[in-house]
């Protein structure tokens, strides 16, 4: 039986959806999934950990009474990818040809950007044991962006791992996702059977429209802070890329934080009042509509009786 590739299957998908096995969205989120699972993943997050010194060191414990337990985090790691990376890409490459204006060509290319560029490539390979550059055209010039290791899933044309066919980044969305269907599930209980509104499809469509608008902007937000150091240099200002990488995950999981945590509020306030309302109560219109009225009120509406007739 023929072993097909990833790139086979989505090629059988997008050629022939109606039968195929799997759908482009499930190949999509099983690679991802098998990624976040692998070794490599785990340890492309200690490495980065490790490198802004973030160490296990501060987890460690002392179980002998009145022994010090002081913890002394050194950044060794951050010490070693930087030396190797100065060693190999300290000096700037240089462009020479002997077409002058091919090399003025090249030169606006390789400019001082993408030779610092490089050299972050350089740091993030013998940390994460890979790293990723992804060319672009910025109004119709040729750019290059750094994606981090840990959010590029590879897809292989060849078993040996050397022809890139295509690939998937995905981004820290999951939490703001699970945060905003779990106050989904609570609001729908809450308001039903809770604050006795009615089911409203409107109001449903107008939420899902804002967690799109949410994902879309969070999206663009977090390209227009990778593009960050590409303004500073057009503008003259000399940002180190590590800086500036730091600058941009604070940025990007603040904000991804900030709406998730939001969410997260009401979704729980929700939960409390659900778990604090006793099962047998009946909510306030229902006892209205179950109440029974007076005796008065019972017999006024009656037709009154015919009276006898005198003989």
């Amino acid at each position: 039986m023929a072993e097909y590739s990833v790139m086979d299957r989505i090629n059988m998908i997008i050629s022939d959806p109606d039968h195929a096995t799997m759908t482009l969205a499930q190949i999509v989120t099983e690679e991802i999934r098998e990624f976040k699972a692998s070794e490599q993943y785990a340890n492309m997050i200690q490495a980065e950990a490790y490198y802004r010194n973030r160490t296990d060191v501060q987890r460690k414990t002392n179980d002998v009474a009145n022994r010090s337990n002081t913890r002394i985090e050194h950044p060794i790691l951050k010490k070693l990818v930087d030396q190797k990376a100065n060693y190999l890409l300290g000096k700037p490459f240089t462009v020479d040809t002997k077409n002058s204006s091919y090399g003025d060509a090249l030169n606006d290319v390789f400019d001082q950007n993408f030779r610092r560029k490089i050299k972050s490539l350089g740091k993030g390979a013998v940390k994460s044991g890979i790293a990723w550059l992804q060319p672009y055209f910025d109004d119709g010039k040729l750019a290059f962006m750094r994606i981090p290791s840990a959010e590029l899933v590879p897809i292989w044309r060849d078993a040996e791992r050397t022809n890139l066919d295509a690939f998937i980044r995905f981004y820290a969305m999951a939490i703001f996702l699970c945060a905003y269907l779990a106050n989904v599930v609570f609001s729908l209980w809450y308001n039903i059977k809770i604050n006795c509104e009615p089911f409203s499809r409107e109001k449903l469509a107008t939420g899902g429209l804002k967690a799109l608008t949410f994902i879309v902007g969070l999206t663009l937000l977090c390209i227009a802070i990778t593009t960050l150091p590409i303004f500073a240099t057009e503008v003259g200002w000399t940002i180190p890329d590590e800086y500036a990488e730091l600058f941009a995950d604070l940025i990007i999981v603040g904000a991804v934080l900030l709406v998730a945590c939001k969410y997260i509020k009401e979704a729980f306030t929700k939960f409390v009042a659900i778990l604090n309302t006793p099962a047998d109560t009946v909510p306030a219109k229902e006892e209205k509509e179950h109440e029974q009225q007076p005796v008065s009120d019972v017999f006024q509406d009656q037709p009154e009786p015919d009276q006898p007739q005198e003989s």
